[in-house]
């Protein structure tokens, strides 16, 4: 086996682990958002959360190929939703592309910016970017497809999409970067990131990070059934 293959075969239990990971927030975490009803409210979330899983998943892996591979994953975990019937297939099309235009955008900042504090400056421009070529998607998708119009003028306010949201996303991604500098310099390093760190040990091992993904794709379905 060369080099580079024992390379990408370790780095597919990272791949697996948090891309599960990153699925199961969005089928939990984002589904709970959503039901609140509150505009934008689950976009500021979950991007942060996309993002942090991202930077663990390269920081401790050490490898780019997780950058592509996390989002791969939790959208493919996004799409078992199709085992089950579906009235309309951009229910479960819409947020797989909306994780992996995210999941881009994602990469392309941390693949320049490695582990240094990317500036307040590029978290915001990269939580532009991805809403607007996801607007391109969903509008695209609407023309040619026959899809329901994401941003039909009647529930979009592009003023919040465009601006509001990103500027909120990126507040909450650089104010975490600042929790954890300003945690790390005033407490042992075990407390700040225990519970991350846990999380690192679970990615590296082949059976947490296939049952990551397995346990993802059953809650995903069980809270679409109900």
């Amino acid at each position: 086996m060369t080099k580079a293959r024992r390379r990408l075969k370790r780095a597919v239990p990272p791949i697996l682990f948090w891309g599960g990971l990153w699925g199961l927030a969005e089928a939990v975490l984002g589904h709970g958002l959503h039901l609140l009803r509150v505009p934008g409210l689950a976009g500021w979330v979950m991007f942060p959360v996309g993002f942090w899983m991202m930077s663990r998943a390269l920081r401790r892996s050490g490898r780019t190929v997780v950058l592509a591979g996390v989002p791969a994953v939790a959208a493919t975990v996004k799409l078992a939703d199709f085992l089950l019937p579906i009235p309309d297939p951009f229910l479960v099309l819409n947020p797989a592309a909306a994780i992996l235009i995210e999941g881009a955008a994602i990469a392309l900042l941390l693949s320049r910016a490695g582990e240094s504090k990317p500036s307040f400056a590029s978290l915001a421009a990269v939580s532009t970017a991805w809403r607007a070529v996801y607007y391109g998607w969903g509008t695209a998708a609407a023309s040619l497809a026959g899809a329901s119009n994401l941003f039909a003028p009647e529930r979009f306010a592009a003023w919040r999409f465009f601006a509001l949201d990103p500027l909120v996303a990126a507040l909450l991604i650089d104010a975490a970067y600042r929790a954890a500098r300003t945690c790390a310099a005033k407490v042992p390093r075990t407390r700040c990131s225990g519970p991350a760190l846990r999380l690192d040990r679970l990615a590296a091992r082949p059976a947490w990070a296939a049952a990551s993904v397995v346990l993802a794709a059953a809650v995903g379905i069980l809270l679409r059934r109900g």
